[in-house]
């Protein structure tokens, strides 16, 4: 392997790219706090937001989450939403929390630019620059990064993935497991380096020691609150609540099944569904295992979202760091392929979430069976379209990537002399 002649803050591209990063969140969180902020799909796209304002009133009054009361995200969430809750006034008001939120999740998109081009520039020195720019202005996190917590998540999925590129699997199931504290997705992670340890390099025994290191974390960050229900309430129902909410989540509209009710009424076995996504997230990991990470993870992300009965936009930045990493490492051909779906698939998503949806819901007064049927007009068949041109593309793209190349393999776009990198 060839040694980094420079040191990643000698890097001349990395600062401008810091600091462009820099100015469009102030730009992004002056548009969410001002200028948007009273806007009908700004309002469908903040509610998540309001949705935090009782939690986050309840710790500055120094109640304890998961012991005195509950919150449907797992403590890895709740944490991250303490800080925040440190860091807002007393008695805020609603667009101080909004200024607030949008400008702490701004800081960690700046942290993840800067790790994103790192690990880029390593991939594919030629693309780098260009590919961190795709990774800065994708329209779903520009829209939905300052008012969803996905940022943070992105944060721990990167660093996991910078280690496992370095072969040091541990630190990378550590901050994997931090970032599946605050949202599960990146425990698919874990399975993909872990499979492919067992498979591709024999190692038998490594999934031992990375299970000790999630538990571990899991055991830190989640123990505390249970011991502590138990010791003050004698039960741990409020930490409970995050898993048995989820058990009875209502089925989104924005899926293929929640607009399928919308046309054709409802579906009694439609609630099985994220069992048979269960199925199909096993089922990817357990195929080709000795496919490289960036393929695997993208292909692993697509099987849980794409016929489940939750899927919100936001579910996509999950898998788009990797789907870059995947433009850094293949040929011109595919690369220009997979880019052109890529710019299609995201632009599709914001179609769906916010602009249709909420033209569809204004529309039909409402989401509920057959109402489609009863009030739709444009609006709601667009965003019908949408949705299903959406799985359709995600399906294009799951066969696009299943094709990846093992771990091994030369890859010809990482490997000519004109993009070759420094490998960490």
């Amino acid at each position: 392997m060839q040694k980094n002649a420079r040191r990643w803050y000698q890097d001349q591209t990395l600062w401008p790219l810091l600091a462009l990063s820099a100015s469009v969140k102030i730009a992004v969180v002056w548009l969410a706090a001002d200028v948007f902020y009273h806007s009908a799909w700004f309002g469908h796209v903040s509610v998540d937001v309001w949705g935090w304002n009782d939690f986050l009133s309840k710790c500055q009054r120094g109640l304890i989450p998961y012991v005195d009361f509950s919150k449907e995200y797992p403590v890895g969430a709740g944490l991250l939403y303490w800080g925040l809750s440190r860091l807002l006034p007393a008695q805020y008001s609603s667009h101080q929390l909004l200024f607030g939120h949008a400008a702490f999740m701004a800081v960690g998109d700046v942290i993840n630019t800067g790790i994103f081009y790192i690990l880029a520039r390593q991939l594919n020195t030629r693309r780098a620059g260009w590919i961190t720019l795709l990774f800065l202005f994708t329209p779903t996190a520009l829209i939905l990064s300052p008012v969803r917590f996905e940022t943070w998540v992105i944060t721990f999925s990167l660093l996991g993935y910078c280690f496992h590129r370095k072969e040091r699997p541990g630190w990378a199931v550590f901050f994997w497991s931090l970032g599946a504290s605050i949202k599960w997705y990146p425990v698919f992670f874990i399975g993909i380096q872990e499979l492919h340890a067992i498979f591709a390099k024999k190692r038998k025994t490594q999934w031992l020691r990375s299970a000790g290191i999630f538990l571990a974390v899991s055991g830190a960050l989640n123990l505390p609150f249970i011991l502590w229900s138990y010791r003050t309430l004698g039960n741990a129902n409020n930490w409970l609540a995050t898993y048995l909410f989820h058990l009875r989540r209502p089925l989104y509209s924005d899926t293929l099944l929640g607009v399928g009710e919308l046309w054709f009424g409802r579906w009694r076995w439609e609630r099985y569904a994220s069992y048979w996504s269960g199925f199909l997230v096993l089922g990817t990991l357990l195929f080709r295992p000795k496919m490289r990470l960036e393929y695997k993870a993208v292909l692993t992300c697509i099987a849980a979202i794409l016929f489940n009965r939750i899927y919100s936009t936001q579910f996509h930045l999950w898998f788009y760091p990797f789907l870059l990493f995947v433009l850094c490492l293949e040929e011109e051909r595919r690369m220009k392929m997979f880019l052109a779906v890529f710019l299609g698939l995201d632009l599709l998503n914001t179609s769906v979430y916010p602009f249709l949806f909420t033209a569809s819901i204004d529309e039909l007064r409402g989401f509920a069976p057959l109402a489609a049927r009863r009030h739709g007009g444009v609006a709601t068949a667009l965003f019908t379209v949408a949705v299903c041109l959406r799985a359709l593309v995600l399906i294009l793209l799951a066969v696009l990537v299943a094709s990846g190349p093992e771990e091994k393999a030369e890859i010809q776009a990482a490997s000519a002399p004109a993009s070759a990198s420094p490998q960490p």
